[in-house]
């Protein structure tokens, strides 16, 4: 029992010397408060009175700036979403009022606070900054990105996805490295070139993503087509479904879907089907032998009958071409060339459709035959 009771007084002693040392420094920084109290003689009831006066204007300012702030946001910010503006209003009077704070606690000219309040103020203040520019820079992405969705330019608007993450992320990195060089005193050199091997190895890694990146990057800058648009890449053709940082999804006409990588597209020839002025088209429509001149140009008559002033022609500047073109083994060929006005590949299809119809039963009510290969047997007796 006895020698149990030596070792719980040890372990007793043991936690009053442990807690001893744990408050110290707080007994220290005390006795330093009233010893600066005492050795500048300062008269306490003013010095209160001066931090409360501080302190009342910290949350009395933000308030009254916030109504200048809102105004200029209003009047530079219009297709802002409001939550980013009250964000932006939020970290200014955040700012405003650390810095008041901080004021008020240098006007008791207390050595030991002021020193670690400098230090709260720079941790502080350095967070609040760059998360006010990181919200700025949100909020300015997206009046670009409500005028890309007006003109449909969705490229400009993954290209301003891209620049918003990148800027944000340097911004937040530099707010880390200000506030651990200046606030906690690291050394910031080693951790940047422990960072720049790291990088490195994850760029050899990550070869090919990055270089579908670029290639997205260079899809951006170039344009060469719209989401919406139908294009030709190499083999595949079909209708760009989306743009990503790895791959280009393109929709053909079949409904099969393709993942091209960014870097293989970048690196073909595109052709966009879309951005055509007008689609071109040429054929020959067979008569069979039997018929006659007046017939090869009535049949000429009819066809100006049906192509001429159709809405979608431009007869000034491309008006159909017809002629009788040829005289093959076993058809009479009459050759028509159209420019039909359309970027729309299905709308230049229905309009084929119509002519198609509307040749296929005008030639049968004026009893022009049409010719397929065939041969002629003569039998000699």
């Amino acid at each position: 029992m006895l020698h149990l009771a030596t070792n719980m007084n040890m372990a007793s002693l043991e936690c009053i010397s442990t807690l001893r040392a744990f408050l110290q420094p707080m007994s220290d920084a005390m006795h330093s408060f009233w010893d600066s109290l005492y050795a500048h003689r300062i008269n306490i009831f003013w010095m209160c009175l001066i931090f409360l006066a501080t302190f009342l204007l910290t949350f009395l300012v933000p308030r009254i700036t916030n109504s200048f702030l809102q105004i200029i946001f209003k009047k530079n910010f219009k297709n802002c979403p409001k939550s980013y503006l009250i964000k932006l209003r939020r970290s200014s009077s955040i700012a405003i009022s650390i810095t008041g704070l901080l004021l008020g606690i240098l006007a008791l000219h207390i050595p030991i606070l002021t020193k670690i309040s400098i230090r709260i103020y720079l941790a502080c203040i350095s967070i609040v900054v760059t998360w006010g520019l990181a919200i700025l820079c949100d909020s300015i992405s997206e009046i670009i990105k409500k005028k890309s969705n007006d003109k449909n330019e969705y490229l400009n608007d993954l290209l301003n996805y891209m620049l918003r993450r990148l800027i944000k992320t340097v911004i937040w990195c530099t707010g880390i490295i200000f506030i651990a060089q200046n606030v906690f005193g690291l050394n910031v050199n080693a951790i940047l070139a422990g960072a720049g091997v790291l990088s490195l190895a994850v760029a050899f890694a990550a070869q090919n993503t990055i270089a579908n990146i670029f290639g997205a990057i260079s899809l951006i800058l170039d344009k060469p087509f719209h989401v919406g648009e139908l294009i030709e890449a190499g083999d595949k053709i079909g209708v760009v479904v989306d743009v990503g940082f790895r791959s280009t999804i393109l929709r053909s006409l079949d409904g099969t879907i393709w993942y091209i990588p960014n870097k293989s597209l970048s690196e073909i020839n595109i052709h966009n089907i879309s951005k055509r002025p007008n689609f071109k088209q040429v054929f020959d429509i067979g008569l069979t032998y039997s018929m006659t001149a007046i017939q090869i140009q009535e049949a000429i008559d009819i066809l100006h009958e049906i192509l001429d002033n159709r809405p979608l022609f431009d007869m000034e500047k491309l008006p159909p071409r017809i002629f009788f073109s040829s005289m093959e083994n076993w058809s009479l060929n009459i050759n028509v060339m159209l420019w039909i006005q359309t970027a729309d590949y299905f709308e230049m299809k229905g309009e084929m459709q119509k002519i198609n119809l509307e040749i296929l039963k005008r030639f049968n009510a004026a009893k022009l035959d049409f010719a397929f290969p065939s041969q002629t047997v003569y039998l000699k007796k």
